[in-house]
């Protein structure tokens, strides 16, 4: 029943649209023509005060024509169906005051990663838009794989605020409005309250509405191989789930993504800058442990993601010597061994290993 009612005032909407719109143009046409008469009739018999009166009611008549034709796109359909006119763009009713939100890091760790460009949003019910941008420095590196993909590099940052210096206006433009963005739930909300909580903040999200454009996209939309083929190669698999045709449709599909990604390349090396993995840069193969910021983190237990390893050794080489005595490969139990022996592993340097400026 709300469908039926949602789709009654977009019809009416539409017809509303339309009669303003004719009377609109009608209005402008035919008052034009009574103000040209009353100027003409001052002109040709003298009678100054029929003649003005004549152009002012034809001027009024335009005037009326203007605001009909901008009713059209103005406060009538803002009245009907309580919407934002921009741009000859229906936007989405609100109910409160929501925060678009996106943010480029040094990283993907939650835990250690650095903010360094925020984007808000605000977007009210009577569709309103305010923003809010910083480029923020983050006091470490900026990885060349982070550079590559966001297009900011240590150089410039190296002027911009660190993010205490104004996380408490970030936070004052936020207020009480619910969330949305891409992934945000997962990434985004959660960076952004460990750094509020790093910059002496408590920051809380969890308690509002997300509105999570990635998830609607994911549970609504296909992401298999044969929406991949359709995609990318415009056509039906045949076969789908069968491992030949599987097999051949991926060959096609890989054909096509180096033809559109490949920046002119044939060779399917052209898509190993797509390997995701380079910005969790593994130090084994089991990803047991990863480099990040130049030292080197267990991924698993306790201390995942918290304590570098050399640090470790001195916090807690009972919890080290603990992983020796459980079923872990013979290469974890290495790394290990190793650094309880004082023999830490160390990264090669890397390009862009400079960090930015204060």
């Amino acid at each position: 029943m709300a469908g039926f009612f949602d789709r009654l005032r977009q019809i009416f909407r539409i017809l509303m649209r339309t009669i303003l719109a004719v009377l609109g143009l009608g209005s402008l046409y035919y008052g034009s023509s009574v103000a040209l008469s009353g100027s003409a009739m001052i002109r040709n018999t003298g009678d100054v005060l029929a003649g003005a009166v004549l152009a002012s009611a034809g001027l009024a008549l335009a005037g009326a024509g203007v605001f009909f034709s901008g009713a059209v796109t103005g406060w009538v359909p803002q009245l009907f169906h309580n919407r934002s006119i921009k741009d000859g763009t229906d936007l989405m009713k609100v109910a409160k005051d929501i925060i678009s939100l996106d943010i480029e890091s040094t990283g993907v760790w939650v835990e250690k990663d650095k903010i360094i460009e925020i984007a808000l949003i605000r977007y009210t019910p009577d569709g309103e838009r305010q923003t809010w941008y910083k480029r923020i420095n983050p006091g470490i590196n900026i990885p060349r794989p982070v550079t590559e993909l966001t297009g900011i590099s240590n150089e410039d940052v190296k002027g911009a605020p660190s993010f205490k210096q104004v996380s408490r206006e970030i936070l004052e433009f936020i207020g009480d409005a619910d969330f949305a963005g891409f992934n945000v739930e997962r990434f985004d909300l959660p960076l952004l309250e460990r750094e509020c909580a790093d910059s002496g903040l408590r920051f809380e999200w969890k308690n509002r509405r997300v509105y999570d454009a990635q998830k609607v996209f994911h549970l609504n939309e296909k992401r298999d191989l044969t929406a991949a083929y359709k995609f990318y190669c415009d056509k039906d698999l045949a076969g789908a789930h069968s491992a030949l045709a599987d097999s051949e449709a991926v060959l096609e599909i890989l054909e096509k993504q180096v033809q559109k990604y490949g920046e002119g390349s044939d060779e399917l090396s052209s898509l190993d800058k797509f390997e995701y993995n380079s910005l969790l840069d593994y130090y084994d193969s089991e990803r047991k442990f990863c480099w990040w910021n130049g030292k080197l983190y267990l991924m698993f237990g306790k201390y995942a993601r918290k304590q570098p390893l050399e640090e470790l050794v001195k916090l807690d080489a009972g919890y080290l010597k603990w992983i020796l005595t459980k079923d872990f490969s013979d290469d974890v139990k290495g790394v290990v061994q190793d650094a309880l022996a004082g023999r830490i592993p160390v990264k090669a340097a890397v390009e862009n290993s400079s960090m930015p400026g204060a």
